[in-house]
């Protein structure tokens, strides 16, 4: 039987709020999680470890946000990227990442704890049951 890894997963929030949520439902569906402030950290980052996923709240005008995405895809090619926005910020959300070249999936405000979770299933190595993470998820 094949060992299956933990994906490691960068939560970009300058909300800390926002930050914490992510990362417990992240947490629920059994990934190991990270957390920082700002895109320019987030690059950092990624210099130092390997980044299987990133979840990365676009509600500050951070605009390194954006590009810690961009520096995450090019250092890990399948780095699975999943943008966090509000309705009326997705159209100019999805231009910015058209043009960044940015391959990424998103997820619109509110939040569903079992989209997010599904938006990652889709990431390489990933197996994911969203019933059973739902259901861990509510007895947490």
């Amino acid at each position: 039987m094949q060992e299956q890894k933990e994906l490691f997963v960068l939560v970009v929030a300058a909300d800390r709020v926002i930050a914490a949520t992510l990362a417990t439902v992240l947490r629920s569906g059994g990934y190991m999680v990270g957390t920082t402030a700002s895109g320019a950290t987030a690059s950092r980052i990624a210099g130092r470890m390997v980044v299987d996923a990133a979840v990365i709240d676009l509600a500050t005008d951070d605009p390194m946000s954006l590009q810690s995405a961009v520096t995450l895809q090019n250092r890990y090619p399948d780095c699975h990227t999943v943008l966090v926005c509000s309705p009326s910020q997705k159209d100019e959300a999805v231009m910015r990442a058209e043009e960044a070249g940015l391959d990424c999936e998103f997820v619109l405000r509110p939040l569903s704890r079992a989209e997010l979770l599904a938006q990652l299933a889709t990431a390489p190595g990933v197996q994911f049951n969203p019933a059973t993470a739902e259901k861990q998820l509510h007895a947490a």
